[in-house]
């Protein structure tokens, strides 16, 4: 588990709700952040390519113009709003607290996107509009070690609609909304939400199947937390969905007053179909103790 500083205020604490957008636009500066510890997600990174190959990397070839734009984009953003953490040295993008070189690749290479996700903590996405699913946005590149229960190669190509197929009541209630929302994102706009999740592991790659049987009472519990930005490419008009993953073991939530007792309000508040879709059922001994 990679250790950093809990944030003063939890999504669970802002919305008892899963089934909300709570997108908030923020400033260009802020729209990646800053990645004073990226060495230990680099290394991540490369052992979950190593151990899962395409299954964590998969694009599209309508996607390579897009994959160009977003390497030239990033590239900029951390040489400018991020330049006490990176600099350009020679060929190389550099990270300058522990010294690691990134190689920045020729916009005609395969797998651009891979190489640029090694540049930052988190999981970048691309979702463009495809006629074959009715110019609806789809999923069309991703590189996602990182991922929460769901399989890549499952939902390349296919629209949000079918990407969220699995979530109880969400067509109902987000999906209308989420189809406006990426139509309307404007170049240069930078939007951010967080959710939340509990895990049984401290790991950051959650492969659907990660969670064991129902967890002892003794049994440690971990609070996932995934910081997700979004922004519209100015050129190829694709939208760059970005996801940074936080894992806290839950009794560190004790440092943010008013943390445990809102997770508690928000777990028995939340929907039966969905609470067993987010498995937290398996959890419940184990939660015991925390309360």
């Amino acid at each position: 588990m990679i250790n950093y500083p809990l944030p003063q205020s939890l999504p669970h604490m802002r919305d008892n709700s899963v089934m909300q957008m709570g997108m908030q636009v923020v400033p260009e500066q802020q729209w990646l952040e800053a990645c004073v510890d990226l060495e230990p997600f680099y290394r991540h990174k490369c052992q979950i390519r190593e151990t899962y190959g395409r299954r964590v990397l998969a694009s599209m070839p309508e996607s390579q113009p897009a994959q160009t734009e977003l390497q030239d984009l990033l590239f900029n953003h951390l040489l400018d709003d991020h330049n006490q953490v990176y600099a350009a040295i020679g060929d190389d993008l550099v990270h300058l607290p522990s010294g690691l070189h990134l190689r920045v690749p020729a916009a005609d290479e395969q797998d651009v996107l891979w190489q640029t996700s090694l540049w930052v903590a988190d999981d970048l996405l691309l979702m463009q509009p495809l006629a074959a699913v009715g110019n609806k946005y789809a999923l069309t590149a991703a590189s996602l070690c990182s991922p929460s229960a769901w399989h890549l190669l499952e939902k390349l190509g296919r629209p949000m609609t079918q990407i969220h197929d699995p979530v109880p009541g969400i067509h109902e209630q987000l999906t209308p909304q989420i189809d406006r929302f990426l139509a309307n994102v404007a170049p240069g706009q930078v939007v951010e939400r967080s959710n939340w999740s509990l895990q049984g592991a401290p790991q950051l790659d959650m492969m659907p199947g990660s969670l064991p049987e129902p967890l002892g009472v003794d049994a440690p519990v971990f609070y996932r937390m995934e910081r997700q930005s979004l922004r519209r490419l100015p050129h190829t008009g694709a939208i760059v969905f970005a996801i940074r993953v936080y894992v806290y073991e839950l009794g560190e939530l004790q440092q943010v007053p008013g943390a445990l007792p809102a997770l508690a309000q928000a777990i028995s508040a939340m929907p039966v179909a969905l609470q067993q879709y987010k498995d937290l059922d398996k959890f419940a001994l184990a939660l015991s103790k925390y309360w």
